[in-house]
């Protein structure tokens, strides 16, 4: 009785184990997550250098203006 209900339970899990359902959805969820966090942190180092550079390019522009005052980046 005891060795049925081991050989029930391995069967059991055997199938747990080989139960695919929702495994597509969850690697979908999973590459979109890497790829939310991989553009993310593309455009935080683009979007910074370049805010600089086109801060540096006005700077440049208004050294000529009389009067004038820096720009500064928000």
């Amino acid at each position: 009785m005891k060795n049925d209900m081991n050989i029930h339970d391995l069967t059991e899990n055997e199938n747990l184990l080989n139960n695919e359902e929702g495994q597509t959805f969850l690697e979908f969820v999973l590459l979109l997550m890497m790829i939310m966090f991989m553009s993310f942190g593309y455009m935080k180092i683009i979007n910074t250098g370049i805010g600089k550079y086109w801060t540096s390019m006005a700077n440049t522009l208004l050294i000529d203006v009389p009067g004038s005052k820096k720009l500064k980046l928000r």
